[in-house]
C-alpha cells in the first residue's frame, strides 16, 4: 500500500543581527508530537519510518495515536533495539 510522503521544509531566518534555521510541516509536526508522547528514554517513530528500517531494527507496534491537526490516528512503533 501507498501513503503519502510526509513532508517538512527547511529555511534560513535572517536579518544582520540575527541567524536562526527553522524546520516546518507536517513531518515536523509529527516527530513533534511523537517525541511529546515518548516516555523518558522511549523513541517512537512513525510506521512509514518503521518500513524503511524494518530490516535492521525490533520495533514493538503501539496503539495508534490521535494527533492534533489530523483526522485519522497514526500508526507508531516503539524502537526495541537493533537486529543482529
Amino acid at each position: 500500500m501507498w501513503s503519502a510522503p510526509l513532508i517538512g521544509i527547511i529555511g534560513l531566518l535572517s536579518s544582520s543581527e540575527l541567524f536562526n534555521y527553522t524546520a516546518s510541516g507536517d513531518t515536523v509536526n509529527l516527530a513533534q508530537r511523537l517525541q511529546s508522547s515518548a516516555k523518558p528514554g522511549q523513541i517512537l517513530m512513525h510506521k512509514n519510518t518503521r518500513d524503511i528500517v524494518a530490516k535492521h531494527v525490533i520495533a514493538k507496534q503501539l496503539k495508534p495515536l490521535a494527533v492534533k491537526g489530523r483526522e485519522q490516528l497514526v500508526d507508531m512503533f516503539e524502537l526495541k533495539g537493533l537486529k543482529s
